[in-house]
């Protein structure tokens, strides 16, 4: 059995692509040195000829570079191994060591590992019989291009006379090498992923006793929120600090919702989890356009407006895997001196991100300012030459931005230092308490420069054709009208008369989307009605319900394209739909009733 595995082992590790290089014996290039086993003998180890074989690999892989960096992964010491192999490799001085436990959980590893930087090697030498190549489709993106990942395989108890753990090893080889086909079911995401990993895998030994596999491919580790917070502190300070933190918590929704189907809505959560925001200072960050943060080997969890999504993913990066992105090109970036605030967009001068994304970060500007009184704001243009909006001058005006302090690029730029806040807004996840009083400070500077005439008490408002275009959007709007809505473009309006037309109103609705918004600005609850696609996602109007009280119809309609069972298209996000008075208008007449 073990032979048969263990041919199967070779086999498949000749079926590799061109490229690949697999050997029954270790890696040499060159004569193969021997001060590691020296070192090891008068460390009082009696290594085996497997043992001496892994040391010469690593001695190889470490050689010729002025301070290697070596991440070790093992809690454990061999018998003829006295103090363990982490300790051996500290004693070396011209080697950088970080030792990491693999009983950690994935995520506080992968931050341990980001915080040593981009590694030369990285050794996994697991308890016997752990599952030691799950682990490595994670470690091998925290090698530097070029790096080696060397795993010392287990004996497992499971296998006869106590070999080696062949059965796993052939798994991991076929996983690699794209011999193993994903199940039937896999998601693309999973397809993806193993495609991405194979292409990442530049040579691949097959040594007694362990295992060599080299990256090819150069990386960027995503960070979470809470994963950067623990690499600042592990970094001691040299790579920035917290400068505020406001504590997360549940918060119950405020919203009373009603809607037109049935089904529940697993988007629309009635208490959310909201988590602690801070306002970080980083020293010497690349930002690249349209919202992309780099820190040497690490892309800022201020670079996703989705924080707090099961899997980090930006429409502007190439995706590595779950925890990895490919570097974004950078050339030789405009160096800016001093401190700037991040109010960058993966979205530049689009008015629904920067209601929801952009604003939703003003909440430690004036911390930021009086920490850093010549601070500015760093927004990058969509397009060369593009200036700001009237409406986001007007905006970032009322949050305290003055134009004259914001500074737009369109190139990659290298700033000394950079102050960023975590959003107190993330749709559909979540929204911080704290947020209603950041909307009604700004809301109430736009109202106060608005001009004082009469605005309607029931506001309709439509949207133009393209996006979730209402196929049949006219007879939608004469329903309403005929129940005493001024149907309106809010978007032709200056920003300060859309602000107070929706504080003034009674009761607010329109097709789901920017245009409506505008209610982040209310101060008392008010009667919403919203009609959507069921194959929208968002559900920014339900937030802003939720933190200010209102009362909320939803009425669904049936989409031109779906969203697909199990997954998320943003073609479907976006689609079109024609509102059927027979399904689901006899919910609106109820809702549109019950006003009078």
């Amino acid at each position: 059995m073990v032979r048969a595995v263990g041919r199967r082992v070779l086999a498949g590790a000749r079926r590799v692509r061109a490229g690949l290089r697999t050997s029954p014996g270790p890696l040499r290039p060159g004569p193969a040195p021997a001060s590691l086993v020296a070192a090891a003998r008068a460390a009082g180890w009696r290594p085996t000829a497997a043992t001496r074989a892994f040391l010469r690999d690593l001695e190889a892989h470490l050689a010729g570079r002025r301070h290697p960096r070596v991440a070790v992964l093992t809690a454990r010491v061999r018998p003829r191994e006295p103090g363990g192999l982490a300790a051996l490799l500290a004693a070396q001085p011209r080697l950088h060591v970080v030792t990491v436990d693999p009983a950690l959980g994935a995520s506080q590893a992968h931050a341990r590992l980001t915080a040593g930087g981009r590694f030369d090697v990285i050794v996994l030498d697991p308890p016997s019989g752990a599952p030691a190549l799950q682990r490595l489709p994670d470690l091998l993106f925290h090698l530097r291009r070029g790096g080696a990942a060397l795993v010392r395989l287990p004996r497992s108890s499971a296998t006869p006379h106590g070999g080696r753990d062949w059965a796993s090893l052939a798994g991991f080889l076929d996983l690699v090498t794209g011999a193993q086909h994903p199940p039937h079911r896999a998601s693309e995401q999973v397809r993806y992923d193993r495609r991405m990993l194979s292409e990442a895998v530049g040579r691949l030994v097959v040594g007694p006793g362990h295992l060599v596999v080299v990256n090819r491919v150069p990386a960027l580790a995503k960070m979470r929120e809470d994963e950067m917070d623990l690499v600042l502190a592990a970094r001691s300070g040299h790579s920035g600090r917290v400068v505020e933190r406001l504590p997360g918590g549940e918060f119950p929704s405020r919203c009373v919702r009603r809607q037109s189907t049935t089904l529940a809505d697993d988007l629309m959560y009635t208490t959310f989890d909201a988590p602690a925001v801070c306002l970080r200072e980083y020293t010497s960050v690349t930002c690249v356009p349209q919202q992309v943060a780099v820190q040497r080997n690490l892309l800022l969890p201020d670079s996703y407006r989705k924080n707090q999504a099961p899997r980090l993913q930006h429409t502007r990066l190439q995706e590595l895997g779950e925890r990895f992105v490919r570097p974004p090109a950078v050339g030789s970036p405009q160096r800016l001196a001093g401190a700037y605030f991040y109010l960058d967009t993966e979205f530049p001068g689009h008015f629904g991100h920067a209601m929801t994304e952009q604003l939703s970060r003003l909440w430690a500007w004036r911390q930021a300012k009086q920490q850093h009184p010549d601070l500015r704001a760093l927004v990058s243009r969509r397009t060369t030459g593009r200036a700001l909006s009237a409406v986001e001058r007007q905006l970032f005006t009322a949050a305290g931005v003055p134009e004259q302090d914001i500074v737009m690029v369109d190139s990659p730029v290298r700033v000394e230092l950079l102050l960023a806040a975590t959003p107190l807004f993330s749709t559909p996840d979540y929204v911080h308490p704290a947020i209603g009083e950041l909307w009604q400070e700004i809301g109430d500077v736009l109202v106060a420069s608005a001009p004082h005439h009469d605005y309607p008490t029931r506001v309709f408002c439509s949207r133009p054709r393209g996006r979730r275009e209402c196929h049949n959007a006219a007879d939608v709007e004469a329903r309403f009208a005929a129940h005493g809505f001024t149907v309106v473009r809010p978007e032709t309006l200056p920003l300060a008369e859309q602000a107070t037309m929706f504080r003034q109103a009674d009761v607010v609705a329109g097709f789901a989307g920017s245009a409506l918004l505008n209610l982040v600005f209310t101060v008392s609850p008010k009667r919403v009605i919203v009609l959507s696609p069921e194959s929208y996602t968002a559900r920014n109007e339900y937030l802003i319900c939720s933190v200010h009280g209102h009362e909320l119809d939803v009425v669904w309609s049936v989409p031109d394209l779906p969203q697909p069972a199990g997954g998320w298209d943003p073609e479907a996000n976006r689609s079109g739909f024609t509102f059927d008075f027979e399904r689901e208008g006899h919910y609106l007449e109820q809702a549109l009733a019950s006003l009078d």
